[in-house]
């Protein structure tokens, strides 16, 4: 299967990228619908609140800033953080 699509109960169904490289390490379990643009995750690396979770990156997806870093997420998403976060 090329892409991710969404089960009719749900539940993401990963295509071959997004097993391989995307997700990899998550279980399509850990991924629930919220609307038809957005989804949330659930699992022991996402906190109660949902507010934090915890991702692996490389080190050249962290770019210095004047306040702080830039972390590279993923082709869309870019998160700006302060130095005191770190």
């Amino acid at each position: 299967m090329k892409k991710s699509t969404w089960s009719k109960e749900g539940i993401l169904k990963f295509g071959d990228f997004d097993r391989d490289y995307t997700f990899k390490g998550f279980a399509p379990e850990q991924f629930r619908k919220y609307s038809n643009q957005y989804a949330y995750m659930v699992g022991s690396h996402v906190s109660e609140d949902g507010n934090t979770a915890v991702i692996k990156i490389s080190s050249n997806h962290v770019i210095p800033t004047k306040y702080g870093y830039a972390v590279i997420v993923d082709a869309k998403r870019v998160v700006f953080i302060k130095h005191w976060q770190v």
